[in-house]
């Protein structure tokens, strides 16, 4: 029941890496012209229909969850699993407003501080899963891959801000 939340939630989270890649390309070239302050209001610009819609498809996907889960034959629409879906789109809604951007490492010549960063994110999910999966079961896993995604949104702002002093 939670491997199919989990595919539900994961395939909403990658409209955030197709926007990624068409951001990638606009901080390349601000980062190869020396213009990495103007993609603030980039950023604003973009970040303002991403989260909107993000949170839009969520409300639909979660409204559709039962009807769904009924057709897939293998959860019951009334189980947990509507729970944990919950939990993961509303990680995935709030992670939508820097994933787009996370590209910023790579693009601004840093990649070993983009693998460090992937790293500390797995390790959070890791002691998080470890942490509530025990207890709460798929609800902890749930929480443990929202929180890993509330990390990695800090990180991605953290580290603009450290290397460009860009405010994401």
């Amino acid at each position: 029941a939670y491997s199919f939340a989990a595919l539900l939630a994961e395939g909403l989270g990658q409209l955030s890496y197709a926007v990624r890649q068409n951001v990638d390309p606009l901080l390349g070239r601000a980062f190869a012209e020396h213009r990495v302050q103007e993609i603030g209001p980039e950023v604003g610009r973009i970040r303002k229909f991403v989260v909107p819609g993000m949170l839009m498809a969520a409300v639909l996907l979660s409204a559709a969850f039962p009807w769904l889960a009924a057709l897939s034959h293998l959860v019951d629409g009334r189980t947990e699993a509507w729970q944990a879906l919950g939990i993961l789109l509303a990680g995935v809604v709030a992670a939508s407003a820097y994933r787009p951007f996370a590209g910023h490492l790579l693009q601004g010549g840093r990649p070993g501080w983009n693998s460090g960063l992937t790293a500390c994110v797995v390790a959070v999910n890791f002691v998080l899963c470890f942490a509530l999966v025990p207890g709460l079961g798929a609800l902890g896993a749930a929480l443990a891959t929202m929180g890993a995604a509330l990390v990695e949104s800090l990180l991605i702002c953290a580290t603009a801000r450290l290397f460009w002093r860009l405010p994401l």
